[in-house]
């Protein structure tokens, strides 16, 4: 992964809202554009976007911050990335007879507001590839086994409240924490390159880790 890639993800995806950060991420990892990204299925992008967490945050283990639902405080979860899983390999779904895709990012994108009955339908429209309609209840559990990372739960007691939280955990938000972290910390080290030895951006993410770091130290004296 390069260093210009991740900050090409930060700077695209800041301001932004998870799933538009899904968007722009990936495509700055695949090297795609951004509309084509939108035009993914979300099996492949996440399956992209867990292997740029696990490169990234370069631990077996992560944190993600969830709200409790008591009491409101912030839970700190362990996320072991390893126990995360991968897509099964990318074939023809089908079910009661009818053939479907799995969702893109600018199919979720276009459910936004609607009730889950109404984003349902609206899906099974958008990802049916052939006449009928299949039962709403096993179209989304075939979904989310073949796009397993999508559908994570996540578990968590509140020491305070002693609430049990449950949430969604969304691949895209962990990665995001990484890719601003290393964003901050690149440009820090671009500052202090290009400050010593008069080095543009360019030339200096370039470097791999090694003579950045060995640069760094040099110009630290």
């Amino acid at each position: 992964m390069l260093a210009a890639d991740v900050l090409v993800a930060w700077e695209q995806g800041s301001g932004r809202d998870s799933l538009d950060r899904a968007v722009t991420m990936f495509a700055a990892f695949d090297g795609v554009d951004v509309d084509e990204a939108a035009r993914t299925d979300v099996a492949r992008r996440d399956a992209v976007l867990l292997a740029a967490l696990r490169t990234l945050s370069g631990r077996s283990v992560v944190v993600g911050e969830f709200a409790c639902t008591g009491c409101g405080d912030a839970l700190d979860v362990a996320v072991d990335l390893a126990a995360l899983p991968d897509p099964p390999p990318a074939k023809q779904l089908e079910l009661d007879g009818v053939p479907f895709a799995l969702p893109t990012s600018e199919d979720l994108r276009q459910i936004r507001g609607m009730s889950p009955a109404q984003a349902r339908a609206h899906l099974l429209t958008r990802c049916a590839r052939g006449p009928g309609t299949p039962d709403g209840d096993r179209w989304a559990e075939v979904m989310e086994a073949a796009a397993p990372a999508s559908a994570v739960t996540i578990a968590a007691t509140c020491p305070e409240c002693a609430s049990v939280t449950r949430a969604d955990l969304d691949v895209a938000v962990l990665l995001w924490a990484e890719v601003e972290r290393h964003a901050l910390d690149l440009l820090a080290e671009v500052h202090l390159l290009a400050s010593a030895y008069g080095w543009t951006e360019r030339d200096i993410l370039a470097l791999g880790p090694r003579r950045r770091a060995t640069y760094l130290r040099m110009a630290a004296g």
